[in-house]
Protein backbone atom coordinates (compact mmCIF):
# COMPACT_ATOMS: atom_id res chain seq x y z
CA UNK A 1 0.00 0.00 0.00
CA UNK A 2 1.21 3.54 -0.61
CA UNK A 3 0.09 7.06 -1.20
CA UNK A 4 -0.26 8.73 -4.68
CA UNK A 5 1.01 11.85 -5.04
CA UNK A 6 -1.39 14.60 -4.68
CA UNK A 7 -4.07 15.80 -7.00
CA UNK A 8 -4.28 19.14 -8.45
CA UNK A 9 -7.15 19.79 -6.15
CA UNK A 10 -4.39 19.02 -3.29
CA UNK A 11 -7.03 16.84 -1.63
CA UNK A 12 -5.20 13.34 -0.94
CA UNK A 13 -6.31 9.77 -1.91
CA UNK A 14 -5.22 6.17 -1.25
CA UNK A 15 -5.02 3.51 -3.79
CA UNK A 16 -4.17 0.33 -2.96
CA UNK A 17 -2.07 -2.24 -6.07
CA UNK A 18 -2.58 -5.89 -5.05
CA UNK A 19 0.37 -8.21 -7.09
CA UNK A 20 0.93 -11.97 -7.02
CA UNK A 21 3.87 -13.33 -4.79
CA UNK A 22 6.93 -13.40 -6.95
CA UNK A 23 7.38 -16.79 -8.66
CA UNK A 24 9.66 -17.81 -11.46
CA UNK A 25 8.29 -17.22 -15.08
CA UNK A 26 6.30 -20.07 -16.48
CA UNK A 27 6.37 -20.90 -20.22
CA UNK A 28 3.62 -23.71 -21.62
CA UNK A 29 4.81 -25.42 -24.98
CA UNK A 30 1.61 -26.36 -26.53
CA UNK A 31 2.85 -28.26 -28.93
CA UNK A 32 3.00 -30.96 -26.09
CA UNK A 33 -0.43 -30.37 -24.79
CA UNK A 34 -1.89 -30.29 -28.45
CA UNK A 35 -0.01 -33.65 -29.19
CA UNK A 36 0.71 -35.78 -26.13
CA UNK A 37 -2.90 -37.53 -25.73
CA UNK A 38 -2.06 -38.65 -29.64
CA UNK A 39 0.93 -39.43 -28.67
CA UNK A 40 0.65 -41.65 -25.93
CA UNK A 41 -1.39 -43.92 -28.15
CA UNK A 42 0.10 -43.81 -31.33
CA UNK A 43 4.23 -45.33 -29.72
CA UNK A 44 2.48 -47.46 -27.43
CA UNK A 45 0.99 -49.16 -30.47
CA UNK A 46 4.18 -48.59 -32.39
CA UNK A 47 4.91 -52.39 -31.91
CA UNK A 48 1.81 -53.93 -33.54
CA UNK A 49 4.39 -55.37 -36.09
CA UNK A 50 6.77 -56.97 -34.47
CA UNK A 51 4.18 -58.43 -31.72
CA UNK A 52 2.36 -59.77 -34.76
CA UNK A 53 5.51 -61.64 -36.42
CA UNK A 54 6.46 -62.85 -32.51
CA UNK A 55 3.09 -64.70 -32.02
CA UNK A 56 2.96 -66.10 -35.48
CA UNK A 57 6.27 -67.31 -35.26
CA UNK A 58 5.47 -69.09 -32.74
CA UNK A 59 2.04 -70.37 -33.14
CA UNK A 60 3.66 -71.13 -36.44
CA UNK A 61 5.99 -73.98 -35.40
CA UNK A 62 3.49 -75.31 -33.07
CA UNK A 63 1.43 -75.54 -35.04
CA UNK A 64 3.26 -77.88 -37.72
CA UNK A 65 4.58 -79.45 -34.24
CA UNK A 66 8.21 -78.74 -35.03
CA UNK A 67 8.40 -78.25 -31.31
CA UNK A 68 7.08 -81.85 -30.73
CA UNK A 69 9.71 -82.89 -33.10
CA UNK A 70 12.52 -81.36 -31.85
CA UNK A 71 11.48 -82.66 -27.71
CA UNK A 72 11.57 -86.03 -29.38
CA UNK A 73 15.18 -85.07 -30.51
CA UNK A 74 16.11 -84.73 -27.26
CA UNK A 75 15.53 -80.80 -26.67
CA UNK A 76 14.59 -79.46 -23.04
CA UNK A 77 11.32 -77.69 -23.62
CA UNK A 78 12.66 -74.91 -20.96
CA UNK A 79 15.64 -74.45 -23.35
CA UNK A 80 12.67 -74.23 -26.63
CA UNK A 81 11.09 -71.24 -24.56
CA UNK A 82 14.22 -69.44 -23.74
CA UNK A 83 15.53 -69.72 -27.51
CA UNK A 84 12.27 -67.11 -28.28
CA UNK A 85 12.84 -65.34 -25.19
CA UNK A 86 16.57 -64.84 -25.92
CA UNK A 87 15.57 -63.82 -29.60
CA UNK A 88 12.40 -61.68 -29.60
CA UNK A 89 14.09 -59.87 -26.54
CA UNK A 90 17.07 -58.99 -28.74
CA UNK A 91 14.79 -57.38 -31.52
CA UNK A 92 13.08 -55.49 -29.52
CA UNK A 93 15.85 -54.24 -26.75
CA UNK A 94 16.96 -53.04 -30.83
CA UNK A 95 14.01 -51.44 -31.04
CA UNK A 96 13.29 -49.46 -27.69
CA UNK A 97 17.14 -48.32 -28.78
CA UNK A 98 16.18 -46.95 -32.09
CA UNK A 99 12.65 -45.41 -30.50
CA UNK A 100 15.05 -44.33 -27.89
CA UNK A 101 17.31 -42.01 -30.09
CA UNK A 102 15.10 -41.04 -32.80
CA UNK A 103 12.56 -39.18 -29.79
CA UNK A 104 15.70 -38.01 -27.75
CA UNK A 105 16.84 -36.00 -30.96
CA UNK A 106 13.11 -34.78 -31.71
CA UNK A 107 10.40 -34.17 -29.17
CA UNK A 108 11.74 -35.36 -25.87
CA UNK A 109 14.99 -34.18 -25.43
CA UNK A 110 14.10 -32.87 -21.92
CA UNK A 111 14.16 -36.24 -20.61
CA UNK A 112 16.94 -38.16 -20.08
CA UNK A 113 18.67 -40.43 -22.41
CA UNK A 114 19.09 -43.30 -19.92
CA UNK A 115 16.05 -42.67 -18.25
CA UNK A 116 13.73 -42.87 -21.64
CA UNK A 117 15.95 -46.16 -22.78
CA UNK A 118 14.97 -47.73 -19.45
CA UNK A 119 11.24 -46.61 -19.83
CA UNK A 120 10.66 -47.27 -23.73
CA UNK A 121 12.82 -50.70 -23.22
CA UNK A 122 10.94 -52.42 -20.49
CA UNK A 123 7.58 -51.39 -22.06
CA UNK A 124 9.29 -53.65 -25.42
CA UNK A 125 10.20 -56.05 -23.17
CA UNK A 126 6.64 -56.39 -21.69
CA UNK A 127 5.61 -57.27 -24.98
CA UNK A 128 7.52 -60.22 -25.29
CA UNK A 129 6.02 -62.02 -22.67
CA UNK A 130 2.70 -60.88 -23.74
CA UNK A 131 3.50 -61.80 -27.12
CA UNK A 132 4.12 -65.74 -25.54
CA UNK A 133 0.80 -65.59 -23.69
CA UNK A 134 -0.92 -65.08 -27.11
CA UNK A 135 0.70 -67.54 -28.67
CA UNK A 136 0.09 -70.17 -25.86
CA UNK A 137 -3.60 -69.98 -26.32
CA UNK A 138 -3.96 -70.80 -30.29
CA UNK A 139 -2.82 -73.17 -32.34
CA UNK A 140 -3.39 -71.21 -35.55
CA UNK A 141 -0.86 -68.96 -36.48
CA UNK A 142 -3.26 -66.71 -38.93
CA UNK A 143 -5.64 -66.17 -36.23
CA UNK A 144 -3.09 -65.28 -33.51
CA UNK A 145 -1.29 -62.92 -35.46
CA UNK A 146 -4.79 -61.44 -35.75
CA UNK A 147 -5.90 -61.48 -32.45
CA UNK A 148 -2.54 -60.76 -30.35
CA UNK A 149 -2.93 -56.65 -31.63
CA UNK A 150 -6.15 -56.48 -30.97
CA UNK A 151 -5.56 -57.61 -27.86
CA UNK A 152 -2.59 -54.50 -27.07
CA UNK A 153 -5.04 -52.23 -28.20
CA UNK A 154 -7.79 -53.72 -25.83
CA UNK A 155 -4.85 -53.47 -23.09
CA UNK A 156 -4.67 -49.68 -23.68
CA UNK A 157 -8.12 -49.14 -23.55
CA UNK A 158 -8.21 -48.68 -19.41
CA UNK A 159 -6.27 -45.45 -20.11
CA UNK A 160 -9.50 -43.32 -21.29
CA UNK A 161 -10.97 -44.50 -18.02
CA UNK A 162 -9.01 -41.30 -16.63
CA UNK A 163 -8.81 -39.00 -19.58
CA UNK A 164 -10.60 -36.71 -18.02
CA UNK A 165 -8.95 -37.22 -14.19
CA UNK A 166 -5.86 -34.81 -13.13
CA UNK A 167 -2.22 -36.16 -13.11
CA UNK A 168 -3.00 -36.08 -9.25
CA UNK A 169 -6.16 -38.08 -9.17
CA UNK A 170 -6.75 -41.71 -8.63
CA UNK A 171 -3.22 -42.68 -8.47
CA UNK A 172 -4.23 -45.85 -6.88
CA UNK A 173 -6.25 -46.87 -9.71
CA UNK A 174 -3.95 -45.75 -12.25
CA UNK A 175 -0.88 -48.26 -10.93
CA UNK A 176 -3.58 -50.87 -10.78
CA UNK A 177 -4.45 -50.74 -14.14
CA UNK A 178 -0.95 -50.41 -14.89
CA UNK A 179 -0.50 -54.14 -14.74
CA UNK A 180 -1.70 -53.38 -18.66
CA UNK A 181 1.50 -52.47 -20.09
CA UNK A 182 0.08 -50.63 -22.74
CA UNK A 183 -2.29 -48.29 -20.62
CA UNK A 184 1.01 -47.99 -17.81
CA UNK A 185 2.85 -46.96 -20.91
CA UNK A 186 0.82 -44.35 -22.00
CA UNK A 187 1.00 -43.14 -18.25
CA UNK A 188 4.41 -42.27 -18.80
CA UNK A 189 4.35 -40.55 -21.61
CA UNK A 190 1.62 -38.43 -20.28
CA UNK A 191 3.91 -37.72 -18.03
CA UNK A 192 7.11 -37.14 -20.08
CA UNK A 193 4.39 -34.56 -22.35
CA UNK A 194 3.72 -32.87 -18.94
CA UNK A 195 7.35 -32.45 -18.57
CA UNK A 196 7.91 -30.98 -22.07
CA UNK A 197 4.87 -28.60 -21.69
CA UNK A 198 6.37 -26.92 -18.67
CA UNK A 199 10.20 -26.74 -20.44
CA UNK A 200 11.00 -29.03 -17.17
CA UNK A 201 13.85 -31.78 -17.27
CA UNK A 202 12.88 -35.23 -16.41
CA UNK A 203 15.74 -37.15 -14.56
CA UNK A 204 16.54 -40.06 -12.70
CA UNK A 205 16.77 -37.59 -9.58
CA UNK A 206 12.71 -36.47 -9.85
CA UNK A 207 11.37 -39.56 -11.05
CA UNK A 208 9.16 -39.81 -7.78
CA UNK A 209 8.49 -36.04 -7.52
CA UNK A 210 4.93 -36.34 -8.58
CA UNK A 211 1.93 -37.94 -7.11
CA UNK A 212 1.66 -40.94 -9.85
CA UNK A 213 5.59 -40.67 -10.07
CA UNK A 214 7.58 -41.39 -13.25
CA UNK A 215 9.63 -44.39 -11.15
CA UNK A 216 6.63 -46.03 -9.92
CA UNK A 217 5.73 -46.28 -14.09
CA UNK A 218 9.02 -48.00 -14.03
CA UNK A 219 8.73 -50.14 -11.26
CA UNK A 220 4.63 -51.05 -12.80
CA UNK A 221 6.32 -52.12 -16.09
CA UNK A 222 9.12 -54.00 -14.81
CA UNK A 223 6.25 -56.11 -13.11
CA UNK A 224 4.21 -56.55 -16.43
CA UNK A 225 7.59 -57.79 -17.52
CA UNK A 226 8.18 -60.68 -14.89
CA UNK A 227 4.76 -61.23 -14.80
CA UNK A 228 3.86 -61.87 -18.43
CA UNK A 229 6.60 -64.03 -18.98
CA UNK A 230 5.38 -66.25 -15.76
CA UNK A 231 1.83 -66.40 -16.83
CA UNK A 232 3.24 -67.63 -20.71
CA UNK A 233 5.33 -70.39 -18.96
CA UNK A 234 2.32 -71.17 -16.74
CA UNK A 235 -0.16 -71.60 -19.60
CA UNK A 236 2.37 -72.99 -22.24
CA UNK A 237 4.28 -75.10 -20.10
CA UNK A 238 1.79 -76.34 -17.79
CA UNK A 239 -1.44 -76.11 -19.31
CA UNK A 240 -1.58 -76.40 -23.15
CA UNK A 241 1.89 -78.49 -23.91
CA UNK A 242 1.90 -81.43 -26.04
CA UNK A 243 3.79 -84.49 -24.21
CA UNK A 244 6.10 -86.29 -25.87
CA UNK A 245 5.19 -89.85 -27.33
CA UNK A 246 6.72 -92.84 -26.00
CA UNK A 247 8.38 -95.30 -28.18
CA UNK A 248 5.36 -97.77 -27.83
CA UNK A 249 2.74 -94.72 -28.99
CA UNK A 250 5.00 -94.39 -32.18
CA UNK A 251 4.63 -97.93 -32.65
CA UNK A 252 1.51 -97.94 -32.75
Amino acid sequence: QHTSPPPPDNSWEEMTIAAPFPTPEVELDLFYKVVGPTASVLLALSTLFTLSRLVRSVVDEKEKQLRLLLEMMGLYPALFGLSWLMTYAAIFASIAFLMTVILKSSFMYHVEFFLLLTFIGLYCLSQVGFGFIVAALFNRAKIASIVGPLLLFSFLLPRYAFFYANATEQVSQKLWVSLFSPTAFSFGIDAIFDYGAAQAPLTWSGAWADELPFGGILLMLLLDCVLYVLLAWLIDFLLTSQSVPTMDQLAR
